[in-house]
């Protein structure tokens, strides 16, 4: 099993509708992240996606603020448990 860490094309991401569905672009360079073809869930699922970088900036900024008490022991519950795992499989090291 290849234990490399994923990478994904940075935000932020825009959306753009098409009389076939909807893409998601990356902002600066205006690289296609994915397509979605039309259906009734396309636009929000295309926004979901969009906002993915900055979900995972904010669940990694809200970790390390609250996942660790005052004396730097990590701190240990079923969101943080949740929000880690969540990280994990966003950047491709979860357990399969």
């Amino acid at each position: 099993m290849n234990k490399q860490k994923m990478s994904h094309i940075p935000g932020p991401w825009e959306v753009f509708e098409t009389h076939t569905g909807h893409y998601v672009l990356d902002s600066a360079e205006q690289a296609v992240v994915c397509q979605i073809e039309w259906c009734l869930e396309a636009e929000a699922n295309a926004r979901l996606i969009a906002s993915a970088p900055e979900m995972l900036v904010a669940l990694k900024r809200l970790c390390a603020k609250f996942g660790v008490d005052d004396d730097g022991w990590p701190r240990d519950g079923t969101e943080l448990r949740e929000a880690r795992d969540t990280i994990a499989k966003a950047e491709g090291s979860a357990e399969k």
